[in-house]
């Protein structure tokens, strides 16, 4: 049986919203994502730092000088962190380098450090650079330091109709569920039926809600697994080497010095 004229623009109709809708999702997606690659180096610079505090905290003989200074590079990390996040939130429109622009940071906001104020950074490099100078043994911290990201893994596509790629997850299910509801809705002419589909909705969305939040609570608890051994990690080797340094003293002859 043809469409009738009426039910051609509805479904034009429809087309052009939900081309809008994914418009818009693109669009908010691919900024979350810049600020979000902004601040995640940020984020481990902070994790390296804490562990040395920790350190420090566990060896009062260590120096004095180089605790202050990681304490308070320490303090200007999570300053960043919480300016970068607040701007986040407050220019969700923007993209990182657009702000940039706007706000005269050098080299358009590509790292993290390029926000923090030129004469901190001297500041900072110049402290750093003493402790290097000074120290007996091994190289002092370079803040500011621009290292490469981990590559993300790529997540593989989604099953097409064809074969190949993987199943869809329980949240894409329910999602193909409501954007063939919500098609419905606009064909449709009987109200009971609207209303029907309207409630069916709110209760897929309410369940697709529920799976984030299991999601979330997976995620974070795999998250806090791997800090915690990596932490595990970096304390074991530094005490292998504390103990090797150890050795080494006390096989050392009396009197001797290297």
């Amino acid at each position: 049986m043809p469409k009738t004229p009426m039910e051609i623009r509805v479904e034009e109709h429809a087309k052009t919203q939900r081309n809008k809708m994914r418009s818009v999702k693109i669009k908010d997606t691919t900024h979350k994502n810049l600020w979000r690659e902004l601040v995640y180096p940020l984020r481990r610079e902070r994790a390296k730092v804490q562990t040395s505090i920790q350190y420090y905290a566990a060896n009062p003989e260590a120096d004095q000088y180089q605790r202050e200074t990681n304490e308070a590079y320490l303090a200007l990390l999570v300053k960043m962190e919480d300016k970068l996040n607040a701007w986040r939130t407050l220019y969700a429109d923007k993209t990182p380098k657009q702000m940039a622009k706007e706000k005269g940071v050098d080299n358009y906001g590509a790292h993290w450090s390029d926000w923090v104020p030129a004469n901190i950074r001297d500041h900072f490099l110049m402290a750093y650079q003493y402790i290097d100078a000074t120290r007996k043994r091994g190289k002092a911290r370079t803040p500011f330091e621009r290292t490469p990201a981990p590559p993300k893994p790529k997540r593989p596509q989604r099953m097409s109709k064809t074969g190949g790629g993987r199943p869809s997850t329980p949240i894409e299910q329910l999602r193909d569920r409501m954007k063939a509801l919500d098609d419905e809705a606009l064909r449709t002419t009987d109200p009971h039926r609207k209303e029907e589909i309207r409630q069916t909705i709110i209760n897929l969305r309410t369940e697709q809600d529920e799976l984030r939040k299991v999601r979330a609570r997976r995620r974070a608890a795999a998250y806090y697994l791997a800090m915690k051994e990596k932490h595990a990690n970096i304390r074991r080797q530094v005490r292998e080497k504390l103990n090797v340094l150890h050795s080494a003293t006390l096989n050392q002859p009396h009197g001797e010095s290297k």
